[in-house]
């Protein structure tokens, strides 16, 4: 466990402990250790995955829990500089290929088996992305993607409005055309007060925070089935009806 993050991690660990009044002597207890032994972990690199797993359990969490919570749990902002905009407009497919590697955190060799690219075309995107500073292609095409956050994409330029009017058109068009009993399409008109307004919005921001922080946690934890799941929420106000022809 020789990685960075493992004292951010502890630092973690410790802050929980406070929280659940748990002292060194309980927790070393409740793991077959001594106190030293504990603090001796805590203070240097020499802790395996397992002892860690172990620690988390008497501490009734899980690793990948600790794991989301030493990244930054606030939402990020983020959005492309002018050049990667234009570039993205213009060229919507490289825009499609960073999402599957950024956001979705495929693999490049998973998004060339997936949409049947060559090697050639793929060190294409690759090399482009690299260019564009979105991703680091380094030897051996080994690819460092910017760091796992929760990002919330900005800004309200023509690559904005291209995705929102593609991707919603498209998932609206997807659910009204299958059967699923998964598919799930809410279609409301409602009069509400400022503060209840407020209120709806706050909400909806909250949920959407809930499930990315549960997306991320469930998505490190590498022992669950997974489904991929488009999620839409937008909120305007005014009439779906504003005018009669």
């Amino acid at each position: 466990m020789e990685d960075i993050g493992f004292f951010e991690m502890i630092r973690v660990i410790k802050n929980l402990m406070k929280v659940k009044k748990i002292t060194y002597k309980m927790l070393a207890k409740k793991i077959g250790l001594s106190e030293s032994g504990l603090k001796k972990i805590f203070s240097s690199r020499d802790c395996s995955y397992e002892r860690l797993n172990q620690i988390c359990q008497a501490l009734d969490t899980c690793l990948a829990d600790i794991i989301v919570s030493h990244h930054e749990t606030k939402m990020q902002e983020a959005k492309f500089d002018e050049s990667q905009e234009r570039f993205f407009v213009k060229n919507f497919d490289y825009f499609n290929f960073q999402w599957k590697l950024v956001n979705e955190g495929m693999s490049w060799e998973e998004i060339q088996d997936e949409f049947g690219l060559s090697y050639k075309e793929t060190f294409k995107y690759l090399k482009k992305l690299d260019e564009l500073g979105i991703i680091e292609l380094n030897a051996n095409n080994r690819v460092k993607k910017p760091k796992p956050c929760l990002r919330r994409w900005v800004g309200k330029g023509p690559l904005t409005k291209k995705v929102y009017k593609e991707w919603a058109s498209k998932i609206i068009e997807d659910v009204v055309a299958n059967d699923s009993p998964s598919d799930l399409f809410i279609l409301r008109y409602l009069t509400l007060s400022k503060d209840s307004i407020s209120e709806l919005r706050r909400s909806l921001e909250e949920l959407e925070l809930e499930y990315l922080k549960k997306s991320q946690r469930e998505h490190m934890a590498n022992d669950l089935p997974l489904e991929k799941v488009r999620f839409l929420s937008t909120f305007s106000k005014g009439s779906y009806v504003p005018k009669l022809k």
